[in-house]
């Protein structure tokens, strides 16, 4: 199992690396000066704009310890489903799955803050 959980530590570093960059001081500068323009920019730009704006407000809310958890569990439960496929039976998958499920709760608590707005 030691080869299995570092090669699940390993698909966690990019996840890690991609909050760190969204979450830099810069992006949210980029973001405040583009914001400024937005209105010049046609329908699909817009939307794409907006999106990358709500993307960014997301991660900004989303803990990078829950995202890291969340991406371990995602690439456990698929390892664990590929496992359990060949084997012809889920048991040893069923737990690892509910507990990344049970992290939606936790992350869209996390998402809305204190705001009223949903996730």
């Amino acid at each position: 199992m030691k080869g299995a959980t570092a090669s699940t530590n390993a698909l966690v570093v990019p996840e890690a690396h991609v909050h760190q960059l969204l979450t830099a001081p810069r992006v949210a500068l980029l973001l405040k000066e583009a914001v400024l323009v937005k209105d010049g920019l046609a329908g699909v730009s817009r939307a794409n704009f907006l999106e990358v704006v709500h993307l960014h407000d997301f991660v900004l809310r989303l803990p990078e310890e829950l995202l890291l958890c969340e991406a371990r569990l995602t690439a456990l439960v698929r390892r664990l489903r590929v496992k359990c496929r060949a084997e012809n039976g889920i048991t040893a998958w069923l737990p690892t799955l509910q507990e990344l499920v049970e992290l939606v709760p936790e992350e869209g608590v996390a998402c809305t803050g204190a705001s009223e707005k949903s996730p």
